[in-house]
């Protein structure tokens, strides 16, 4: 047999090599591949199995919501609105009111002069408050005075004293109430003119749109309408010449 260390021939039965002295061992004939041992693997301990970590989620600083206003009231506080305009403050429809009574006044002194000079009453200190020219005067003056605030309100929601103090009558819509809505409206001074209006104003003190009587039957809305400088001068001037004509008027009949 052949030694497998070195290759040397060896009678069978001996132990070790004679030449190199490695124990005996037959070597595979030639031509034939000795069968490799096993391999041996060493025992490595598994690693213990780690779980997934989870995907990084990236921070954002939160950005806060937009504030969302409430809407406003419609009728809260001193801004009233009715059709896009504001109501009127009761002082304004008071200065509308003196406006138009002295207006009313100038008209007056020229309708009793000459009813009194007519039909009597003309008295060297003033006129007489009772017989037919006063009686005469009172009639011409209502149908007068109705006239006067029913065409004015109806046609374009404003008298003078109303114009020059920044006043108007409107509808629901916004547009001049008109001559039926009007008709009521004045009709109804009958009640709130009572005790020098104070039933108007109580009534209309207490009600959300600062409406008397005549407004609430009427449907009607007493509104902040002011005019430009221009118009408001005009107004004035066109007040001061009718009242100041009537009151002279009144002194050329007596005279």
């Amino acid at each position: 047999m052949f030694c497998t260390s070195c290759g040397a021939s060896n009678s069978d039965d001996v132990q070790f090599c004679g030449s190199c002295g490695a124990p005996a061992t037959a070597a595979a004939p030639l031509g034939t591949a000795a069968a490799a041992p096993p391999p041996i693997e060493a025992a490595v301990p598994a690693a213990p199995a780690v779980a997934a970590a989870p995907p990084a989620i990236a921070f954002v600083p939160s950005t806060p919501a937009p504030a969302i206003a409430a809407p406003a009231a419609p009728y809260s506080g001193p801004d009233r609105i009715v059709a896009g305009y504001r109501v009127a403050a009761l002082g304004d429809r008071l200065i509308a009111l003196i406006l138009d009574t002295a207006l009313l006044m100038g008209l007056l002194a020229v309708v009793s002069t000459w009813a009194g000079s007519r039909w009597g009453g003309v008295t060297a200190t003033g006129f007489d408050l009772t017989g037919t020219g006063a009686w005469v005067t009172l009639a011409i003056m209502v149908v007068l005075g109705f006239i006067y605030y029913w065409l004015c309100e109806g046609v374009s929601g404003l008298t003078l004293g109303k114009a020059i103090a920044g006043v108007r009558i409107i509808n629901d819509n916004g547009a001049p109430c008109g001559l039926g809505p009007s008709l009521i409206r004045n009709i109804l001074r009958i009640i709130d003119g009572l005790f020098l209006y104070l039933v108007g104003y109580f009534i209309a003190i207490f009600s959300r749109l600062r409406q008397r009587l005549g407004d609430h039957l009427a449907h009607t809305f007493v509104v902040e309408k002011e005019p430009s400088v221009l118009y408001r001068a005009l107004f004035v001037l066109l007040w001061i010449v009718l009242v100041a004509g009537g009151f002279t008027g009144a002194y050329f009949l007596r005279h």
